[in-house]
């Protein structure tokens, strides 16, 4: 991966700490007493196969999809109503950081320049699959995420 500016103007606003003047300790990697950071909300990049491949093979029509309608894309999710899919266009550090979703090393990378000391990783695109109401869907489908984000990221 590429890497981008440090300086890229349009993302200068993460590199400020409200208050941190003044504190004992900041969260910012450099600081001799920096906080333990966990960051609690973070997204891994799924490959977009992830499902089809790996799914038991009863379950492969009811897997989300899109659906191309008047009104636009839309994502349709067994238990969940549909989502309109809007291109949300990034770029320079922000377009940086969405790629570096699935690889560890890239997430290893922006960890370290912002002072996040460990993560817990939670489904991206998989995030509403499960609404579904059927406990064995959702939990054929949470094991398929489960497996590839132990196999991807277990080492890190």
């Amino acid at each position: 991966m590429e890497n981008v500016d440090t300086q890229d103007t349009n993302n200068l606003w993460r590199r400020e700490t409200p208050g941190h003047n003044g504190w004992a300790r900041s969260a910012r990697p450099d600081d001799p007493d920096k906080y333990y950071m966990v960051s609690a909300d973070c997204h891994a990049n799924e490959p977009t196969d992830l499902w089809l491949t790996r799914i038991d093979k009863r379950y492969l029509e009811r897997l989300p999809r899109y659906e191309e309608r008047p009104d636009g894309l839309v994502q349709v999710t067994e238990g969940f109503r549909p989502l309109s899919i809007r291109p949300i266009p990034l770029d320079g550090e922000d377009l940086e950081r969405g790629k570096a979703g699935r690889d560890p090393a890239d997430r290893v990378r922006d960890h370290d320049r912002d002072g996040i000391d460990v993560e817990i990783l939670f489904a991206n695109k998989g995030i509403q699959m499960w609404a579904t109401p059927d406990g064995a869907f959702a939990n054929a489908m949470c094991r398929c995420w489960n497996d590839w984000a132990w196999e991807t990221f277990a080492d890190y």
